[in-house]
């Protein structure tokens, strides 16, 4: 160990001051196991000769004229010879190494803990955040299920969307004359129902199964081919949808959504053209350029008053 030029002095170990070192205190280093000291040129040996208290086998003196390692040999410090001298160097050495090895391993030890808690503190977060997960997933299928026991008492099917409102997939019901519900309501819940989803109707339409359908204020979307007079593969249907009626919420009607109903004679918008967008082929009930005749009899309807009628092949405002 080195003891620096400039520090405090040593009634304490604190080589990080900036001062003169005058001398060394009595028992400053006692019982620490150092086996050689080196001195600073500024001091010589009478400082550790005359320190009878401290409890080094020897220290080393640089820089000065008493340079040389000292040995105390009982209570007297003499130079010790080349042997002794390179002994203590070798175990000063070996002692370096060791501490470094000991403070190497330390660090080690300490990173492998800390990467250990890191892991177990990831490990259980995201332990947490799966059993949350499984507890919404489960409340929601039990939200799921109250409402397709809700929706299956009115005649229909139907999912709940990201904004927890409610799509209606298809109908399971008898009527031919079809009024979708506004709101879907069973113990404690109240949903609003905004969607008619894709296909939703297209089997019980091919079927012939409807002939009037009456679409509410909430719904703001009608997918794509959602009352269209087609089979599974393709074929037409035997529709027998007349009538068609919607509300003041419609924004979007989708591709084919009323396509091949050759017997809709009469429909009922909610909204002026302005307000809701028309795919290009959503009533091509039968021919391939009918939805713009649709829409040119919708603009021509005079606000919201009246109805739209096809007669003698045209479609005509009312």
């Amino acid at each position: 160990m080195a003891i620096a030029r400039r520090t405090e002095r040593y009634t304490s170990w604190d080589p990080n001051t900036e001062r003169e070192t005058a001398g060394i205190g009595n028992g400053v280093f006692r019982d620490m196991g150092i086996p050689l000291i080196t001195l600073p040129a500024n001091m010589n040996e009478e400082v550790l000769r005359n320190n009878f208290e401290t409890n080094f086998v020897n220290f080393w003196i640089s820089q000065n004229r008493a340079a040389g390692s000292y040995i105390k040999r009982g209570q007297i410090w003499t130079r010790a010879t080349a042997a002794e001298a390179n002994q203590f160097r070798n175990e000063l050495q070996a002692a370096r190494r060791e501490a470094e090895a000991a403070e190497t391993a330390r660090r080690e030890a300490e990173a492998a803990a800390q990467a250990a808690r890191l892991e177990a503190e990831a490990a259980a977060q995201r332990e947490a955040q799966a059993a949350q997960a499984a507890r919404q997933q489960q409340a929601a299928d039990a939200r799921q299920a109250a409402l397709t026991e809700a929706l299956n008492r009115l005649g229909f099917t139907g999912i709940f969307r990201s904004d927890g409102t409610v799509e209606i997939t298809g109908y399971t019901g008898r009527d031919r004359r079809v009024s979708i519900p506004e709101r879907i309501s069973w113990t404690g819940n109240n949903v609003t129902v905004t969607r008619i989803g894709d296909n939703a109707f297209r089997q019980r339409i091919a079927a012939g199964d409807i002939t009037d359908i009456t679409i509410p204020n909430s719904v703001s979307e009608i997918g794509e081919r959602a009352f269209a007079n087609y089979n599974d593969n393709g074929s037409a249907g035997r529709s027998r949808l007349a009538t068609l009626s919607w509300g003041s919420g419609l924004r979007n009607i989708g591709s084919q959504a009323f396509a091949g109903n050759s017997n809709l004679t009469r429909v009922v918008p909610g909204t002026r053209p302005d307000q809701t967008t028309v795919s290009d082929n959503a009533f091509d009930t039968r021919s391939a350029n009918e939805t713009s005749q649709f829409l040119q009899a919708w603009n021509n309807r005079q606000g919201l008053r009246g109805h739209l009628e096809f007669r003698r092949g045209n479609w005509e405002a009312r």
